[in-house]
């Protein structure tokens, strides 16, 4: 749960971000504001159906956010530092496993009968 709660932070701070640090970039602006959107739903969506896999949607919209800046032309701006931290966070939330589940390396095996 805690990846999940920490991606919905991540796309409020995505949705709210271009206004508190006024891009100046209208690109940079949309793309923040529609992935937060989409890093918001797809958290909520993982963790209510606690399907695991869901969550790795996020981390690709987390390389997206690292990569766009470059993509559209808007680096060397407030707005790519932003979303080259933001990318990395939601990377990481999205990469931790819900609460009471060990990494699969971790899990003990169990004997079949």
């Amino acid at each position: 749960m805690l990846g999940r709660f920490g991606n919905v932070l991540a796309g409020i701070w995505l949705i709210i971000a271009p206004y508190i640090l006024s891009y100046v970039d209208a690109t940079a602006r949309t793309i923040d504001v529609w992935t937060g959107l989409a890093v918001i739903a797809i958290a909520l969506i993982a963790a209510s159906t606690g399907e695991r896999a869901i969550q790795y949607i996020n981390g690709a919209l987390g390389v997206w956010l690292l990569t766009s800046p470059f993509l559209f032309g808007y680096h060397g701006s407030v707005a790519t530092a932003n979303n080259v931290v933001v990318g990395l966070v939601v990377i990481v939330f999205s990469l931790i496993p819900p609460w009471g589940e060990a990494p699969r390396f971790l899990r003990r095996r169990t004997a079949e009968p």
